[in-house]
Formats: C-alpha cells, structure tokens, sequence
C-alpha cells in the first residue's frame, strides 16, 4: 500500500507522463504494422507447423554444408575445414522438425 492506495505499475511515455488505458502497450500498434493478420490470429497447428518448417529448413541447410564440408579437398588446405557438427545440427533439427510436422497436421488437416 502506498499512501493508503494499492500500488500499481503505469506505464509512462518519454516526458514521465502516465500513458492512457488503451495504450499500456505502446508498440502494439507498430506490431500491427509489421505483423500480417494470418500470422496473428493462427492457429496453434499452424504456429507449430511454421517452426516445423523452420527446423526442417534448418535441417535441409545442414545436409548441404555437411555434404559440402565431406567433398572438400583435404590435401590443399585441411585446417579450413570448419567446426561446425553439421551432422548432429541435421539430426536434431531435422527430429525436432519432423516431430512438429508430425504433431500439426493431424489439426489442420482435419479441420
């Protein structure tokens, strides 16, 4: 209790002033802007299906540097290699991905 009220957080703009009621969040509008409306109001199978891609994309990246690092000549310069496991970054983000995949769209095909 301060001064026999309870306390509140407000949110204050740059001057100190309290920001009105409808704007407690701010960058929401600026959010809007940037944030189209399919994304927002997703569902979650969809939301789940898109960081699927994402991991599956990761994966896909992973197989080519792998396949990349694996055909690179070792005779000329072997310390280029790289450090980089792109093998396990494949296998995980591939299982992860696939198991997203595997867990969305059963929702979204179904209705």
């Amino acid at each position: 209790m301060v001064g026999g009220h309870r306390a509140a957080f407000i949110l204050r703009d740059g001057q100190g002033k309290p920001l009105p009621i409808g704007d407690a969040r701010p960058y929401r509008r600026a959010m809007d802007r940037y944030l189209p409306d399919w994304l927002v109001f997703a569902s979650d199978a969809v939301l789940l299906a898109l960081y699927g891609a994402g991991f599956l994309a990761l994966a896909a990246l992973a197989l080519v540097m792998d396949r990349r690092r694996h055909r690179r000549d070792r005779i000329g310069k072997p310390d280029r290699v790289g450090w980089v496991p792109w093998t396990l970054v494949f296998i995980l983000s591939a299982t992860v991905g696939g198991g997203l995949m595997a867990v969305a769209l059963p929702p979204m095909l179904g209705g």
